[in-house]
């Protein structure tokens, strides 16, 4: 059975060891990594949002 947290926990696992994540859809992000610790939500949030914006300038 499939967590509400293993879509944000990838993400941030993948944002940690140095690979590209995009920010699709904020409410959907927000919403699935709300259960996760605080400290870990807002860095995972503020990395997407940081390449999905340098991706944007590209």
């Amino acid at each position: 059975m499939r967590t509400k947290t293993e879509a944000p926990a990838r993400a941030y696992v993948w944002a940690r060891k140095g690979r590209t994540a995009w920010l699709v859809d904020a409410k959907l992000v927000e919403r699935a990594a709300a259960r996760l610790p605080e400290r870990i939500r807002v860095r995972l949030i503020a990395r997407l949002r940081a390449n999905t914006a340098e991706a944007a300038l590209t």
